[in-house]
């Protein structure tokens, strides 16, 4: 279930829903795929990219549709890199799923 009119190109590449999406932009990006999560999709909330340059942050910072969370029951889980260095040497292995098409 999409709630959202959803981003045309997203839709094109993933007509079924996202089931995850790991974001690394914020902004726009990240409400694009909130407008096409599967119901009880996973986002990962990595970094804020598209901020880094701001000056002075709206007052009404954040995805604008980000209250469709909630119907959709979605789960977003912040990951901050030095949380996790002890599982670096996992990571570096999963190059091999992207070559192998098992992550997009």
């Amino acid at each position: 279930m999409c709630l959202g009119t959803g981003s045309p190109e997203l839709k094109k590449a993933y007509p079924e829903e996202i089931d995850l999406y790991f974001d690394n932009v914020c902004g726009k990006h990240l409400e694009a795929a909130i407008d096409n999560m599967k119901t009880f999709g996973r986002i990962v909330l990595c970094s804020i990219i598209s901020q880094y340059d701001v000056v002075m942050p709206p007052s009404s910072a954040g995805p604008s549709n980000l209250s469709l969370a909630i119907p959709n029951r979605l789960r977003l889980q912040r990951f901050i890199v030095r949380d996790h260095y002890d599982m670096l040497n996992e990571f570096h292995h999963s190059t091999k799923w992207v070559s192998e098409g098992k992550i997009k």
